[in-house]
């Protein structure tokens, strides 16, 4: 794993939900750079075009922008794929919730509302989606009715479009800055904050057998709070969040191998991101993008950071260039342009220093996982 690359002006810094179809990641909500709505407008969607990195704005066309199966501005919604569509669920604005399913296709950038049946799901925000084989299980969030965060989990049939109720066995409470994940037939929670206490266990819940099992956690390991979590080859991995202990936003990466259920720290070489929180990770085949975050030293971060799980030779030699301020001017151009356009050494990476060192807990006042093997 490897820091391989930091790229400036992307137009993402609010969590908005972003999935990943084919080299594009598509990111759903409202640009950090734009002044937030006063009222119900159009739902933004920017595309990611993981080959080139570019973003874009993916436009409407002037009759589905004006339909009523175009979505409105929202907040806390969850997004999930399945079979190359995007389906988007909950979300709130305005205290205005939304309990429509909507889905987004890529290939024609239209939206429609898929007719559902069975037992629908309350309206909630702050939720968490995911599909496994062929459902798309809804899990957590805040629900209006109770004002506290609903244990409830609910599967949609993506076939058949019928929700129905799972009724969990021992499950866990549902609380604040959760993360969460899927793998397998395994729906992974961990972390959080409940009634103002850090939580730092962890439970999965088989799909299968409907039943909620615990994680034993290691108490050297401190897991952070508002941290995403995504998965490569079976293991989840949390980068960044709040460190409860010291009020502190994190930057290390943690790993929880799924065959042992024990968290590591994993120290990647490269330069790391400044702290963040309320960010997206997207793993698209051995990379992670890493965008649309905040920090509350810095504020809103429209940087776009890049995790490469197998570097090439040719990505290193970029890195050693870059990390030297080796002179490339007799490099050829085509070159030149992708060392000073892909890695974006000049501005970022100096502010990412400087952040770096002066946000930098002191020894102690944050403990890592290195003593929990």
């Amino acid at each position: 794993m490897y820091w391989t690359a930091h790229l400036e002006d992307g137009p993402l810094g609010d969590p908005n939900p972003a999935v990943a179809v084919g080299c594009r990641i598509y990111s759903f909500g409202w640009p950090s750079s734009t002044k937030k709505p006063s009222e119900q407008v159009p739902m933004h969607v920017h595309a990611l075009n993981t080959e080139n990195l570019s973003w874009s704005k993916v436009l409407p066309t002037s009759k589905d922008e004006q339909s009523s199966s175009y979505p409105r501005h929202r907040f806390g919604h969850s997004a999930v794929v399945y079979e190359d569509k995007i389906y988007i669920w909950g979300g709130m604005f305005n205290e205005h919730f939304f309990d429509e399913l909507l889905c987004f296709d890529p290939v024609t950038s239209s939206w429609s509302i898929p007719k559902v049946s069975g037992t629908v799901p309350q309206t909630r925000n702050s939720h968490f989606a995911f599909v496994i084989e062929h459902s798309m299980y809804l899990i957590g969030g805040y629900d209006r009715r109770t004002k506290k965060y609903s244990p409830d989990v609910f599967a949609l049939d993506l076939r058949t479009m019928q929700w129905k109720y799972i009724a969990a066995h021992s499950g866990p409470y549902m609380w604040e800055g959760i993360s969460a994940c899927a793998v397998g037939h395994r729906i992974y929670i961990f972390g959080g904050e409940l009634y103002r206490s850090h939580w730092n266990g962890g439970s999965f819940l088989d799909t299968v057998s409907g039943r909620w099992h615990r994680i034993v956690i290691c108490e050297s390991c401190h897991l952070t709070w508002k941290s995403p979590a995504f998965v490569h080859e079976n293991s989840i991995y949390v980068f960044g969040g709040t460190c409860p202990k010291s009020n502190w936003d994190g930057i290390y990466l943690l790993k929880l191998a799924t065959d042992t259920n024990r968290w590591v720290e994993v120290h990647m070489p490269g330069m790391s991101p400044i702290p963040h929180v309320f960010h997206a990770c997207v793993v698209v085949s051995c990379r992670v993008f890493v965008f649309g975050a905040k920090c509350r030293f810095a504020g809103n971060h429209v940087d776009l950071h890049i995790v490469d799980f197998r570097p090439s030779l040719y990505m290193l030699c970029l890195r050693v260039v870059l990390q030297h301020r080796l002179d490339i001017k007799n490099l050829p151009k085509a070159l030149r342009m992708e060392l000073l356009g892909i890695c974006a050494h000049s501005r970022l990476e100096e502010r990412v220093l400087k952040l770096q060192h002066v946000y930098k807990p002191e020894h102690g006042d944050c403990e890592h996982t290195s003593g929990c093997r």
